[in-house]
């Protein structure tokens, strides 16, 4: 099967075991498996500490691989989404030498001592050609992560 077809059976298993509001975000396939992440995602927003990870079987379309433990561990209902900075006011605090190529609105994201912070996502891209996943606190406008995007045809990773 394709990895998009390996998303919809892993969609349909999620909301047959009752996840509701989870949203895909990345894929990667390695020996024979397609695992797809996917986010609780009320209202449109993506609450990357509530992340799942499902394995779907390429070549059968079985689940093969479930890891939930991030979704277990910090889900909850009671999230505030009122940020004080608007996604353009945010996005002029990334640092320069980046092209936002889409801005993929408002997220929370984890931070160090299981803390949690309301950010915006940008897709950019370096005058160094890379890809960046850039993360700007929807509060204060500070920096507070960067992912460089490796997609090749096995999916898409961060680092």
């Amino acid at each position: 099967i394709t990895p998009e077809q390996a998303e919809k059976k892993a969609e349909e298993l999620l909301k047959k075991k009752g996840f509701e509001q989870m949203q895909s975000s990345y894929y990667y396939s390695a020996g024979g498996v397609c695992y797809i992440n996917f986010a609780y995602s009320p209202e449109g927003i993506m609450v990357y500490p509530d992340l799942l990870q499902v394995g779907i079987a390429m070549d059968t379309g079985d689940l093969v691989y479930w890891q939930a433990l991030g979704y277990w561990n910090n889900h909850r209902t009671d999230r505030q989404f009122t940020p004080k900075l608007s996604a353009e006011e945010a996005q002029k605090y990334l640092g320069s030498g980046l092209t936002v190529e889409k801005s993929n609105g408002l997220c929370i994201i984890p931070s160090p001592g299981q803390n949690e912070i309301l950010a915006y996502e940008f897709l950019c891209k370096g005058d160094n050609g890379k890809t960046y996943l850039i993360y700007i606190n929807a509060e204060n406008g500070v920096e507070e992560s960067i992912f460089i995007l490796v997609i090749d045809e096995s999916g898409v990773l961060t680092v």
